[in-house]
């Protein structure tokens, strides 16, 4: 099913057209668990926090919160980072710019601006991305134009958690979710995309170029709103040129599971991204789990 038209008299979008602004309070230092270091970078007003514990493997994990690309990161983003940093991780939340303020446009190159940055600050890291739904596909965007553009040391072992990859919600399954929910992310979509248009492969990268991505790492619930899209990028991945995937597929859980906190199920998939960042083979590939 393709969802082109909406109208905002059937539905109120009013909560994705002027989302709340917090500050992102849950992402000061105090929130943090004591036995961490964590500094703060500025980029062009947006904010980001980069954790660390009292030994560092190398490897460096940029964090790309969801919220449907308008609302901001959670307690359960921080608590993410923490996770990272304790196993040794320099972990890194991207506190992008959001819409309807700004679009895919400026937001993508507030990415690699923030890639950049941390590139020329930690030198010596080995960079990896974790995106998470809406920052799940910004991840997937922005790991494109890094491959464009030939960025030195660009990450090429990245992790995507349930990545919502098309701003036009093209095939989403109303047998599991709602059509409700369905207007309501197809018009954060349009208000992400803005002048780019949801056809654009910066704001739907799903059906953007997938060749020389590296590997990736996917994980997901078979029936959450973005399963089809997640099935139909394993099946695009398998058929390009220089990308590989790894899947992790759960079922009886829920969009975004792999966030919660204290989940088992999630605990174990945080603990496959991070051997897969280090290179280890955990035998990801192509699993389903049925809780």
């Amino acid at each position: 099913m393709e969802i082109n038209e909406y109208s905002t008299n059937e539905i109120s979008m009013d909560f994705f057209s002027n989302p709340p602004r917090t500050g992102t309070h849950c992402l000061d230092q105090s929130k943090f668990s004591p036995g961490l270091s964590i500094t703060e970078h500025f980029l062009d007003g947006c904010r980001i926090t980069t954790a660390e514990g009292s030994v560092v493997n190398g490897h460096h994990v940029l964090c790309a919160h969801g919220g449907a690309f308008v609302f901001e990161a959670t307690e359960a983003n921080r608590i993410m980072a923490e996770k990272l940093a304790f196993g040794g991780f320099r972990a890194s939340i991207l506190d992008y710019p959001l819409a309807p303020e700004h679009s895919v446009l400026y937001t993508s190159e507030w990415m690699v601006g923030a890639f950049r940055h941390l590139s020329e600050v930690f030198p010596n890291d080995i960079f990896h991305f974790l995106g998470d739904s809406a920052g799940g596909g910004l991840t997937l965007t922005t790991m494109q134009l890094l491959r464009d553009r030939s960025v030195a040391r660009r990450p090429l072992r990245n992790a995507l958690v349930s990545p919502m990859m098309d701003a036009k919600m093209r095939q989403p399954d109303l047998a599991v979710v709602s059509e409700e929910e369905v207007l309501q992310l197809s018009y954060a979509g349009k208000l992400y995309a803005g002048e780019a248009g949801v056809d654009s492969p910066l704001a739907s990268p799903l059906y953007g170029n997938l060749d020389h991505l590296g590997a990736i790492y996917l994980t997901y619930d078979a029936d959450e709103i973005f399963s089809r899209d997640c099935a139909t990028l394993v099946s695009l991945v398998t058929a390009s040129i220089g990308t590989q995937i790894s899947t992790r597929v759960v079922k009886g859980l829920y969009h975004d599971y792999a966030m919660a906190c204290g989940l088992p199920e999630a605990e174990t998939a945080v603990a496959e991204m991070c051997a897969f960042f280090l290179g280890e083979n955990r035998d990801t590939a192509q699993r389903e789990l049925t809780i």
